[in-house]
């Protein structure tokens, strides 16, 4: 079957990841969701591949938690790397070269010259390298949505101090707050049960502190390398500390690149690159990867890049750079997966033992995929194919459809054998407008638990 391998995926639609902001136990949410609907969806998806490859984009995601106080309200600090993000402006930079990684705390927020309802859109780049722009849906600009698939939302403050709140569907509240037109940063984050955690800036607009109410904090040093002002190190309350190496790189300019991490139990994190028009030229992209701190499959890795993947959208031919076309392990050099092809709505994607494996997309939007036995999950999406799924198919053909809210929340879940799921969804206003119960019926027997 013929695959396109088109990267013309709209940046938009790349909709997965998983955010370590402070952490939260999964049983702690309040409402329930699914894939796709925020920035960090349900794993159920399985839409990755490799230890972390999105098909669709051929991007490399990594994410490793370098540091973390202790007790509740706890506070992480997590390296985000990303082989397509070329983004980022240079003073959300804090690792080197500036497409290499960034770290959970560093969002951009600005607001754009386009308008709607004559209010400015606002452009949020997170620290996955997922980025959205946020539209006003109403004429004085109280609030501004994201696409129809993503479930945060940005609130205007009021008073004299200018700035948004960004609204996850599970509760969270970012305040970012302007500092020079047009830019904000962020200063305060709550996790809508009580918790919350203060950032502190330097006079240089560095950030240099993260603090909880309790008395614990993270704090970040900063040094000069190779003329670069970096990250070298982390600082928590309890007195541990991890320390950053760096290495030159060159591309036209001299800059540098993250080439170690030692941290406070004596192990060390090592890391290479190569280039990412060749493997000597171009912007830095992670060659290898040995993580003593990255959790699961995939803490030693070696990725060869995909350098024929070139294109022609008017004003090329252009290489689409960062495109994963193998993961190895790192050790054996055995091979975990491979994209002959490259990236696209239809990627061809093989295993590391040969067999094929499938993921199919609409709009950048995960529409099937099938395992190495050929068994497929179909997904449909509501809004036109363009917002949050629908329903879930599965091998057997047992369909499992979801009733959402504008936050991508499902307010009923009517499984394939008849099971009913109603959760609570909470309005501003605080009222309920579900209660939460269950019935069940299977085979002729019921069973119906209210709350």
């Amino acid at each position: 079957m013929k695959r396109l391998s088109a990267f013309a995926t709209v940046y938009v639609f790349a909709v997965f990841c998983v955010i370590a902001i402070p952490n939260v136990r999964a049983d702690e949410h309040e409402h329930e969701y699914d894939c796709d609907n925020e920035e960090h969806p349900e794993p159920e998806c399985g839409e990755e591949v490799g230890s972390s490859v999105t098909p669709s984009r051929g991007e490399k995601r990594r994410y490793v938690t370098d540091l973390e106080t202790f007790g509740n309200g706890s506070i992480s600090f997590t390296r985000i790397y990303n082989s397509r993000t070329t983004d980022f402006t240079t003073n959300y930079v804090d690792f080197g070269w500036r497409q290499t990684w960034q770290h959970n705390w560093n969002y951009e927020m600005r607001d754009l010259q386009s308008k709607t309802l004559a209010q400015p859109d606002i452009k949020v780049r997170y620290p996955s390298g997922n980025e959205f722009n946020f539209k006003a849906t109403d004429t004085n600009g109280l609030q501004r949505a994201p696409p129809t698939f993503h479930g945060d939302r940005l609130y205007k403050w009021s008073g004299a101090v200018v700035g948004q709140t960004l609204v996850t569907p599970d509760g969270w509240e970012y305040d970012f707050e302007r500092t020079v037109s047009p830019r904000y940063r962020l200063v305060r984050v709550r996790n809508g049960q009580g918790l919350a955690w203060q950032l502190t800036y330097s006079a240089e607009g560095k950030l240099e502190k993260i603090e909880n109410d309790f008395g614990r904090w993270l704090a970040i040093d900063y040094g000069i390398t190779n003329d670069v002002r970096v990250i070298t190190g982390l600082r928590s309350s309890d007195g541990r500390e991890v320390r950053y190496d760096y290495q030159p790189w060159v591309n036209g300019t001299t800059n540098v690149v993250l080439s170690a991490v030692d941290y406070p139990d004596g192990a060390r994190a090592e890391y290479t690159y190569v280039g990412a028009q060749s493997e000597t030229n171009g912007r830095a992209l992670v060659s290898t990867a040995s993580d003593p701190k990255h959790p699961g499959p995939g803490s030693r890795i070696k990725l060869v890049y995909n350098y024929d993947f070139i294109f022609d959208f008017g004003g090329g031919p252009y290489l689409v750079t960062g495109v994963v076309k193998e993961e190895r392990n790192l050790v054996t050099d055995e091979l975990v997966v491979t994209f002959p092809e490259g990236s696209g709505q239809y990627p061809l994607i093989l295993q590391g033992d040969g067999a094929e494996i499938t993921r199919r997309y609409t709009n950048g939007l995960l529409i099937e995929k099938r395992d190495a036995e050929g068994r497929p999950t179909f997904y449909t999406r509501d809004q036109g194919g363009t917002g949050y799924i629908g329903s879930i198919t599965d091998a057997e053909s047992n369909t499992t459809t979801f009733v959402r809210d504008f936050a991508g929340r499902y307010s009923r879940k009517p499984m394939h054998w008849g099971k009913r799921h109603i959760r609570a969804i909470t309005q501003p206003d605080s009222s309920p407008t579900e209660l939460t119960n269950w019935d069940v019926q299977q085979h002729t027997r019921a069973t119906r638990i209210i709350w």
